[in-house]
């Protein structure tokens, strides 16, 4: 009996015990919900709730025609602005060194992805066809060029169909440009950049601004809670920060918004941040360009037939009012957006060219 009554007493103790260690474990080992919260939990967004004058998709459809001497027009038909876009240059599409075929002896330029004007230079880089990852930098003399008539009506497209017309451009070499979309100046130290690679493994290269050709590459770091790809756009700020944008596809923020990253970019560091507020929607479907103007201190988000600008001095607290854009007739294919003096180019494409932007401050 007294055997039955000790055995009795040790399974008691033993559940008692059990009971005790399941009460620890579901009470002191459970997550702490404001430390514990799982590094890929989407953050919360700041919504701006801007209007939708998107154009969505649409054909691009070529308006250049062989001896076109007359300057084409885009003009808004929508938005909260207005501002036409005028050709100011017909584009190059080869020369004599440079045709037929894509090495360091033959050269087509019918494919231009972004433009950076600098001083009396617009700096255009190519890649050889769409989709393609290599291609090349021209830098224009744009005072050359007004110098010898080619902005001038009835003369323009001779610069577009001159075969030995060499003055006033410097071709460089041949390079892996990544998309191309990203050629940018950072004013602050007088560099020019463009995103190598982008994605989930993203990296910047500088641009040697004499020679052409490219410089050291440096990995990127997105601070976020959870894997980021970087976008093919790229802009500096007068203080030299750095900003690219993206367009929401999935996740927390609603689709089809803006997400705008701000960061640094150095010869042996590039880091970026998302600004925690988004721009419901987006001037377009695709991010083509990404441009600063300092004269108003406003970066433009460019899109096919859509422009929005907006103030960098309100990043992060924009209101509705803040958010202002375009929309333009045509069916071009808008390429990149630069300033110089706070005065507007457009590069479009098919055919390539350069556009003056009549009011900045649309």
């Amino acid at each position: 009996m007294r055997d039955l009554v000790r055995k009795f007493s040790i399974v008691i103790c033993l559940v008692i015990i059990g009971f005790a260690a399941v009460f620890y474990i579901l009470e002191f080992m459970k997550p702490n919900s404001k430390t514990a919260q799982s590094p890929q939990k989407p953050q919360h967004y700041q919504v701006v709730n801007n209007q939708d004058y998107s154009r969505g998709n649409y054909q691009y459809v070529p308006v250049y025609k062989q001896g076109d001497n007359f300057p084409n027009a885009l003009h808004t038909i929508r938005g909260e602005g207005h501002s036409d876009f005028i050709t100011q240059y017909f584009l190059p599409t080869y020369t004599s060194r440079y045709f037929q075929m894509n090495d360091e002896n033959h050269r087509l330029m019918r494919n231009p992805q972004s433009v950076v004007l600098h001083g009396q230079y617009a700096y255009v880089m190519y890649t050889f066809y769409g989709g393609s990852d290599t291609g090349f930098v021209v830098r224009y003399d744009l005072k050359k060029l007004q110098q010898l008539g080619f902005n001038l009506p009835g003369y323009m497209s001779k610069f577009r169909h001159s075969k030995t017309q060499l003055d006033g451009i410097k071709i460089g070499p041949i390079f892996k440009t990544g998309h191309g979309q990203s050629l940018a100046y950072n004013p602050k130290n007088k560099q020019m950049w463009f995103v190598k690679q982008n994605g989930f493994k993203p990296v910047v290269q500088r641009l040697d601004m004499d020679t052409l050709k490219p410089m050291q590459e440096v990995k990127v770091k997105i601070n976020s809670s959870g894997p980021v790809p970087m976008g093919m756009v790229l802009a500096f700020d007068k203080r030299g920060n750095a900003y690219f944008y993206s367009i929401t596809h999935h996740g927390i923020a609603p689709k089809g918004s803006v997400k705008i990253y701000r960061g640094q970019i150095s010869d042996n560091d590039v880091q970026f941040k998302l600004i925690p507020q988004v721009i419901r929607y987006a001037p377009g479907t695709v991010p083509q360009s990404l441009a600063y103007n300092a004269q108003n201190n406003n970066l433009y988000l460019v899109s096919n037939g859509g422009i929005m600008r907006i103030p960098v001095s309100k990043l992060g607290h924009l209101k509705k009012s803040d958010v202002r854009t375009i929309i333009t007739d045509g069916h071009r294919e808008f390429e990149g957006l630069s300033f110089e003096d706070g005065k507007g180019m457009l590069l479009v494409n098919r055919g390539p060219e350069l556009m003056r932007m009549t009011n900045p401050n649309f």
